[in-house]
């Protein structure tokens, strides 16, 4: 059996550009493992892309005894629904945390844009004592003028969103929840952002 020969160079592929691309962005950290599997299973992530490649971002090992409502240091709004569903209870103890910025590319529903990253979206869960923590250590990540950053938190059982809204670099800050499976979709043309532990 004869061997297959190859003719032309690498660079005469049609696909060559998509590789280049993706060794750049492999040399950049600018993406991870999960997305490259997406691309290669043709389940790419059309809604949101990595912004925090390159940064090295770590949440504290922290007890989850904090909840965002007793955080009136860090917020000048805190939504009431964080005590009207019950959201006030501490969470389980947490190791130092890697942690990773995204930013919406296109419009989503929260379960698109966290299933997305993880389909496993449990895995991608901060606790309140870690979304307190980064807003303490990297609000500079946070989105501005007024424009959201989601986190995924999951309370006895139960998924939920948490929103951080900022106006300016260290002016207005705002926290709201909401449910997650919630169908509004939101447009990706604010460039919302969303923190996940990097996997």
């Amino acid at each position: 059996m004869s061997k297959r020969q190859v003719v032309g160079s690498v660079s005469d592929w049609p696909w060559s550009g998509v590789l280049k691309d993706l060794f750049r962005q492999i040399h950049d950290k600018s993406i991870t493992l999960e997305q490259i599997k997406s691309i290669v299973s043709g389940n790419e992530n059309k809604f949101t892309k990595l912004i925090s490649g390159g940064a090295d971002l770590f949440l504290d090992a922290v007890d989850g005894t904090e909840t965002l409502v007793d955080a009136v240091e860090y917020f000048d709004v805190i939504d009431k629904c964080f005590k009207e569903w019950g959201l006030n209870e501490r969470a389980a103890e947490t190791p130092k945390t890697p942690v990773a910025v995204y930013e919406m590319i296109g419009n989503a529903t929260y379960p698109e844009m966290f299933s997305k990253l993880n389909a496993d979206v449990k895995k991608i869960c901060l606790t309140q004592h870690q979304i307190k923590n980064f807003v303490m250590k990297y609000s500079v990540w946070l989105r501005k003028d007024k424009h959201s950053t989601f986190f995924l938190c999951e309370v006895n059982g139960h998924f939920f969103v948490v929103d951080v809204l900022r106006l300016n670099f260290n002016s207005y800050r705002g926290v709201y929840v909401r449910h997650f499976g919630r169908s509004r979709i939101w447009d990706a043309e604010s460039r919302r952002r969303i923190v996940v532990p990097e996997l």
